[in-house]
């Protein structure tokens, strides 16, 4: 565990049922007046969102309550606060499936189906869906949108 409460890596007992990835564009239709043709206005592809479904968190062992390993994965998602720095950022995730990596990633939601419970109520075995948002490798530990620099070059002297 991190100083923030947040776990230095994660891994659920076993692989997601489901693993699947969306990239999306920002295009929209904008109808032009006195005409049936729409205009196709295209810009920037969006960021990739990669979904992991079913994973299990718990579940083969006897009479242990996964409450714990739940709040433990909803502590990956807290905001990270850089005092020396002076900026607040959310805690990136490398997610891998064995050797392949998928990238940086930040976990945007978490879904938990409880589907087992002992007598005193406590699940002992449950599933996620967990939602992730890649991250652009620029905004990657340095907490700075670097875009939002002026950049001089040496003709600007």
């Amino acid at each position: 565990m991190s100083a923030d409460g947040i776990p230095e890596e994660w891994y659920f007992i076993t692989p997601p049922q489901n693993v699947s990835w969306s990239k999306d564009s920002n295009s929209s239709e904008i109808d032009t007046y006195g005409t049936n043709n729409p205009y196709l206005s295209y810009g920037t592809t969006k960021l990739r969102k990669l979904s992991l479904g079913s994973a299990m968190i718990e579940g083969f062992s006897d009479g242990k309550a996964v409450e714990s390993n739940i709040i433990e994965l909803e502590a990956c998602m807290r905001m990270v606060l850089e005092e020396e720095n002076g900026y607040t950022s959310p805690y990136c995730w490398k997610v891998f499936a064995g050797d392949k990596c998928y990238g940086t990633y930040i976990i945007t939601s978490i879904s938990v189906n409880e589907q087992m419970r002992d007598m005193t109520g406590y699940a002992t075995r449950a599933t996620v869906d967990v939602s992730l948002t890649e991250v652009p490798s620029y905004q990657v530990s340095s907490g700075i949108d670097i875009t939002a620099q002026v950049i001089q070059g040496s003709g600007d002297e």
